[in-house]
């Protein structure tokens, strides 16, 4: 009798034992996965073409505007102070033109760029009208047909949070060659690494500091909230604020370092 308790009880161990490893196995492949996400966010040219081909882009991109007092603060605390009347401006990624309508009575010049052609069709028959609006399908990483010094301000709003590290090195680093000396670009970024809820790309802050630094651009300033601090730049329901807006100028004096091409 007590010998096939003991049995019994040896069977129960191995059970539990084993469901124990299986367990851990469990845990261990979903932070592994994790982790694997985090590192690798698939925030690719391709990856990036292939979700935004295929948006349904009837709502214009507004669905990703969380209320009209965070749209208007977008508008008065960054768009305006920095977009000058009658000046040559490049939006890169109007997705639908979400941002372009209010560029459009801004520029004397405005430039659309998207990798996404379907984008560009959209915007091309929303603004058919317009006739100072040029439209360009490009690499999502460089600008070659935007001629050096051409430009006064750039902006790009909702498009550099799903763009990887080394292809916003390569847009920086055309943001020094386009702009003309005083110019600025506003450009709206991750900014600490990927964020699993929101398909965020793994840049940081001090990526694009670094970045600018070596473009000769300087970072006028990095922001994180609005009005006042009450509106966090991204408001899509998650607590932490993963998102920045860094504000870049190019030199009075063109100082920028000549760069390998």
């Amino acid at each position: 009798m007590a010998s096939g308790l003991r049995a019994v009880l040896g069977v129960a161990r191995r059970v539990i034992r084993d469901l124990g490893l299986v367990r851990a196995t469990g845990v261990f492949a979903r932070k592994a996965w994790r982790k694997l996400r985090h590192e690798r966010p698939p925030n690719t040219v391709e990856a990036n073409l292939e979700v935004w081909e295929t948006h349904d882009w009837s709502r214009l991109g507004e669905e990703w505007t969380p209320s009209q007092e965070w749209k208007e603060a977008i508008l008065n605390e960054l768009l305006r102070p920095h977009i000058p009347a009658g000046s040559c401006v490049l939006e890169i990624g109007p997705g639908a033109g979400r941002w372009t309508e209010y560029l459009i009575p801004l520029a004397s010049r405005l430039i659309l760029v998207d990798i996404t052609p379907a984008c560009i069709a959209l915007c091309r028959a929303r603004f058919a009208s317009e006739s100072h609006i040029e439209y360009h399908v490009n690499d999502g990483r460089t600008l070659p047909f935007v001629s050096a010094a051409s430009v006064d301000a750039i902006w790009s709003f909702d498009t550099f949070v799903h763009i990887e590290p080394r292809d916003i090195h390569s847009y920086v680093r055309e943001f020094a060659r386009v702009l003309r000396p005083g110019g600025v670009a506003v450009v709206h970024h991750a900014r600490c690494g990927c964020h699993r809820r929101s398909w965020r790309s793994d840049m940081t802050a001090e990526q694009m500091v670094e970045f600018c630094n070596e473009a000769g651009l300087v970072v006028v300033r990095q922001q994180v909230s609005l009005a006042g601090g009450t509106i966090s730049l991204c408001q899509l329901g998650i607590a932490t604020k993963p998102d920045v807006v860094s504000v870049i100028q190019k030199p009075l004096r063109d100082e920028s370092p000549a760069l390998p091409t």
